[in-house]
């Protein structure tokens, strides 16, 4: 559903995060469990991640301001998923903690390798559960240094989560997660379905592609996202 175009382009420069909640458009997203995130552009449409519809999904920022307004949106959309999934958070350093509206469980910093372990029990049991699992890692630039599997689990578990319902949603810094060289990090940057990052094309090292010459530089309030090789700039939604 795209916006009123006499109104849209004036709106696009003042979008808040309290528009994503009371837009229909992102209700009807929502209902079908995609995370809204932002607003294309070009078309003014909304754009979501679909964690139901691919392996994996990766997030990849290139400032703080983005960081924050996608995390928000994270946390809006799986405040309405209650009681409709389970809502799991990998949290390092403890910002979720008493988060109760928005996960049913969080992992912290000492259980990551347990839970790991559990996950991948799951996966290779090849059940697929009755309830979807939403599995939020953010700081996986950071995290992802303390994920230690064989590359047959890190690819099981990038592979085979969504056939047993369990749905991965990799959330880190840009500049990290394409510079580091570990088993981990570099399947999590192999094939990519669907994600952000918020630099230029040409400056990230994820989605394949020619080069763009003379593309605008990402703005504050803006993030790129694509799915396979198409990538469409998104405004997304800041506090003020």
């Amino acid at each position: 559903m795209a916006l009123d175009p006499k109104l849209s382009r004036c709106w696009l420069m003042r979008l808040h995060l309290r528009n994503l909640k009371n837009d229909v458009a992102v209700q009807e997203e929502r209902e079908r469990f995609n995370i809204p995130i932002g607003y294309d552009k070009e078309t003014t449409m909304i754009r979501s991640i679909e964690p139901m519809n691919y392996d994996f999904i990766l997030l990849m920022d290139d400032t703080p301001s983005q960081t924050y307004s996608i995390e928000r949106a994270i946390l809006s959309a799986f405040s309405e998923f209650s009681g409709k999934m389970d809502r799991v958070v990998v949290d390092t350093d403890g910002r979720f903690a008493g988060m109760n509206e928005y996960f049913d469980t969080r992992i912290d910093e000492a259980n990551i390798s347990q839970f790991l372990g559990e996950l991948l029990g799951i996966i290779q049991s090849g059940k697929r559960r009755e309830q979807p699992m939403f599995v939020y890692l953010p700081d996986i630039h950071l995290t992802g240094d303390k994920i230690v599997l064989t590359d047959k689990d890190v690819n099981t578990l990038f592979t085979k989560s969504s056939v047993v319902n369990i749905h991965l949603i990799f959330h880190g810094y840009q500049s990290s997660i394409v510079s580091k060289f570990t088993p981990f990090f570099k399947r999590l940057r192999q094939n990519v379905p669907m994600g952000t990052f918020g630099t230029t094309f040409n400056e990230q090292k994820v989605v394949p592609g020619r080069t763009q010459y003379n593309e605008p530089l990402v703005e504050l309030n803006e993030t790129q996202f694509f799915v396979g090789r198409s990538v469409h700039r998104l405004r997304i939604a800041q506090d003020k």
